[in-house]
């Protein structure tokens, strides 16, 4: 029984079940003369499955100088073929139709015996 194409077809057949569209705008950092400067790329369009994550409640912080408001928590998810990043060096964005825009806070591989079934990513709604 081969476990990872198994896993493989979970995960696609559960982003199609409510397929979204999105291209990622991916913001990098790269070393120059001594410091930083940012390059823009943009990859797909990938085909996802945005959900609201598991404890999404929206939350109110008071701050000096005022409020913020955080969104529920979202996820991602996506097959094999998506390039999804989020590190110290790498932002990526993308707005999904109808729903909003997001930037990914993590990503987690879906691995099984070694072989990339699909990724998992925290979302963080943004204006």
């Amino acid at each position: 029984m081969d476990f990872a194409a198994i896993r493989s077809e979970h995960i696609k057949r559960t982003i199609d079940e409510n397929p979204v569209s999105v291209t990622i705008t991916r913001t990098t950092k790269v070393k120059d003369k001594g410091g930083f400067r940012q390059e823009q790329s943009t990859l797909g369009p990938y085909t996802v499955r945005v959900h609201q994550g598991s404890g999404g409640v929206a939350k109110t912080f008071d701050k000096v100088g005022g409020r913020k408001h955080e969104d529920a928590a979202w996820g991602l998810l996506a097959g094999p073929e998506a390039d999804i990043r989020a590190d110290e060096l790498t932002l990526d964005t993308f707005e999904a139709p109808s729903i909003g825009k997001f930037e990914v806070t993590s990503v987690t591989p879906q691995v099984v015996k070694g072989t990339l079934c699909g990724l998992q990513a925290e979302l963080k709604k943004v204006n």
